[in-house]
C-alpha cells in the first residue's frame, strides 16, 4: 500500500469514527434527557443490554479507529475509558476508578513521551516541570486540595477514599502532562482535552458524594464526551509522526 493511499484509508477512518462518535453520543445524551420517554420499557433482553451499556459506544468506537490512527498506548488509553464506561453502567464505581485510572496513566505516559522525545530532538537537559505552566500547577494544586477536602471524606468505606485520592492525583498529573504535550506538539486540542476532562470528573464527584442530583448526568456526560473527543482528535497524526 503506498503512503498516499494509506493516508486516505486513514482518512476514511478518521472521518467514519467521527460521524458515528458524534451519532452515538449524541443519542446516549437524548435517552439520558428524556430516559424512559424514548424506547419506553424494552423488553428484548438485546436492546436492554444495549441501552444499559450505551455510554461506552462512542469510546469503543474511538478505541476501535485509534487502533489504526493512533500509537498503542493511546489506543490502550481510550479502550479503559470505555472499561470505566462499562463498569459505571453497571454501578459498579470501583470498577469505574480503576478503568480512568489506567487509561489516565496511559495518557501520561503517551503524554510525557512527547516531552522526552522533543527533548531528544533539541538536545536539552530542561525538566518536566520548567516546561509545565505554572498557572495550571496552581489551578491543579487547588483541585486536589479541594477534592481532599470535600470529596474524599465523603467518599464512604477506607478503600474507596484511598482510589477516589489516588485517582485525583492520577487525572491532575494526565492535565499537568497534556499541557506539556500540547506546548510540544503546538496542539492544544490535547490540553483542552485534558482540562475538560478534570471538570467532567470533578462534576462527577460532586454529583456522587456531594449533590445526587439525576439532573446532573447531562452536565457531566457532556463535558466527558468533549474532551475524549478532543484527545482523540488532537492526538491523531502522533502515530504517523512517530512521537509517542
Amino acid at each position: 500500500m503506498t503512503r498516499h493511499s494509506k493516508y486516505q484509508v486513514e482518512k476514511v477512518v478518521f472521518w467514519t469514527a467521527l460521524i458515528l462518535f458524534c451519532v452515538f453520543a449524541v443519542l446516549h445524551l437524548i435517552r439520558t434527557a428524556y430516559l424512559k420517554e424514548l424506547l419506553g420499557n424494552p423488553t428484548s433482553p438485546i436492546l436492554i443490554y444495549i441501552i444499559k451499556y450505551k455510554i461506552a459506544i462512542p469510546t469503543l468506537i474511538l478505541t476501535l479507529s485509534a487502533c489504526r490512527l493512533h500509537p498503542k498506548k493511546l489506543a490502550l488509553a481510550f479502550f479503559f475509558c470505555a472499561v470505566g464506561d462499562y463498569m459505571g453502567a453497571a454501578s459498579s464505581f470501583i470498577g469505574q476508578m480503576a478503568g480512568f485510572t489506567v487509561a489516565h496513566v496511559l495518557f501520561i505516559c503517551a503524554f510525557y513521551s512527547v516531552f522526552k522525545e522533543s527533548k531528544y530532538q533539541r538536545g536539552t537537559t530542561e525538566s518536566f516541570f520548567s516546561k509545565s505552566p505554572k498557572v495550571v500547577l496552581a489551578v491543579l494544586s487547588l483541585v486536589i486540595l479541594f477534592a481532599l477536602v470535600k470529596y474524599v471524606p465523603n467518599a464512604g468505606p477506607l478503600p474507596i477514599k484511598i482510589g477516589v485520592l489516588v485517582y485525583v492525583f492520577v487525572i491532575s498529573a494526565m492535565a499537568l502532562t497534556s499541557f506539556v504535550a500540547s506546548s510540544e506538539t503546538k496542539n492544544y486540542l490535547v490540553c483542552m482535552g485534558g482540562s475538560i476532562f478534570v471538570l467532567s470528573d470533578f462534576i462527577l464527584a460532586m454529583h456522587r458524594f456531594l449533590y445526587p442530583d439525576v439532573r446532573m448526568k447531562l452536565v457531566i456526560l457532556i463535558p466527558y464526551y468533549l474532551a475524549i473527543l478532543l484527545i482523540w482528535i488532537g492526538t491523531v497524526n502522533w502515530k504517523r509522526k512517530a512521537l509517542c
